[in-house]
């Protein structure tokens, strides 16, 4: 502000001073309109790549499939934003499989001590429990839960590569994000973190940009006195000048000027 104040004259002072308030203001505006931009634009493609992360998606994974941890309160939020999406069709389809299997045991027409056994064969094979004469996923159980964990990661990476997701995470509103277990929500703060490196490394590109355009730019040079003290420099001098005339005149014998030795008025 004092570098374009004392580039110009005292009259044009008040339109340096707004101009530089108003491109500072409009330059403010863009870039923040510009940065979030680029912060929300990247920002699902980043979670999703985040989320392709083996080591992030299983243990979140995990962490969704634990009823527990999906029922608790503080985790209710996340769980509809982004793991439901997903964790509700793997559950319906590992109990659809475990469903034909059942079907196919209990209806091939085996006395049933033998459909029993049948049935705890395929249990220890698929990493199930027999529940009421049922093939069933007991997901509170570590060891069951952990075997479909490892069966449909690589699925679901698959799928992110290919660009099909599940999930429908929006990002205009985090506050499901507040309290939730931090297995369930490492996957989008993972990616919300790329993203905002992304805009810290855009706006160093366009600093870098504005220096060296700045080099081409003529720099006035700096007055060495305020636009005040020059005004009244100038004043003085041009009443030093009009006593010059009249003194000039009267040694000569002539008469001063109608506005020797008069102060000329301030100019605006």
């Amino acid at each position: 502000t004092l570098a374009s104040q004392n580039s110009v004259g005292m009259r044009d002072m008040g339109v340096a001073t707004s101009a530089s308030t108003f491109f500072r203001q409009i330059g403010g505006t863009l870039g923040t309109a510009i940065l979030l931009s680029v912060l929300f634009s990247s920002l699902p493609g980043n979670i999703l790549t985040a989320t392709e992360d083996r080591a992030t998606l299983t243990s979140a994974l995990d962490a969704a499939l634990t009823p527990s941890v999906a029922r608790a309160a503080n985790n209710t939020a996340i769980m509809k934003q982004l793991w439901n999406p997903i964790v509700d069709p793997i559950e319906q389809r590992v109990q659809a499989q475990l469903d034909t299997a059942t079907t196919a045991i209990t209806s091939s027409g085996a006395p049933a001590a033998q459909q029993t056994a049948l049935l705890e064969q395929a249990a220890a094979k698929a990493n199930a429990s027999v529940v009421d004469g049922k093939l069933t996923v007991d997901f509170s159980n570590a060891a069951q839960r952990r075997a479909v964990v490892n069966e449909v990661v690589p699925t679901i990476i698959s799928q992110i590569k290919k660009g099909a997701s599940s999930t429908n995470s929006s990002t205009s509103d985090t506050s499901f994000l507040k309290g939730a277990d931090p297995r369930l929500s490492r996957p989008f703060l993972t990616g919300f973190n790329v993203s905002a490196v992304q805009i810290y490394w855009v706006g160093l590109m366009v600093l870098l940009i504005a220096f060296v355009i700045s080099w081409f730019f003529k720099v006035p040079p700096l007055r060495q006195r305020s636009a005040l003290q020059e005004q009244a420099d100038r004043q003085a001098g041009e009443e030093r000048l009009a006593m010059d005339e009249g003194l000039a005149a009267a040694e000569l014998g002539t008469t001063a000027p109608a506005n020797a030795g008069a102060v000329p008025a301030a100019r605006s």
